[in-house]
């Protein structure tokens, strides 16, 4: 069987689960679109998100700065590797782009690594 993405709303928080690929980005946009309208927090949980793929950043990325113009933050919770991974392959600078919780400040090495390249 094959795996897919999956999503589930707990009160303010969008978790994800499986593959955050191109195969789901039109589900996984229209997630990110009704997150960005609503009042409440907006904090997407990526830990059991198993692999990504730049389409996938792009949407965040555009959620992010979406949700920047309408006067909010878009905060990213218990980002696997698979994501940051992805991030440092093309050079995103993840946690310059969103906000993270303060028990999630440490950033991981393939990110600064990217990082560094980058500047």
């Amino acid at each position: 069987m094959e795996d897919s993405l999956s999503f589930c709303r707990d009160k303010s928080v969008l978790k994800i689960a499986g593959p955050l690929d191109i195969a789901g980005s039109e589900a996984f946009r229209q997630h990110l679109l009704d997150l960005v309208q609503e009042d409440a927090p907006l904090t997407i949980d990526l830990a059991d998100v198993d692999s990504c793929d730049a389409s996938a950043l792009q949407l965040l990325c555009s959620a992010g700065k979406s949700a920047e113009r309408l006067g909010k933050s878009l905060v990213l919770r218990r980002i696997p590797e698979a994501v940051t991974n992805t991030a440092a392959a093309i050079g995103f600078a993840i946690d310059e782009q969103f906000d993270r919780p303060a028990e999630e400040t440490e950033v991981p090495q393939a990110v600064r690594k990217a990082e560094s390249r980058v500047r």
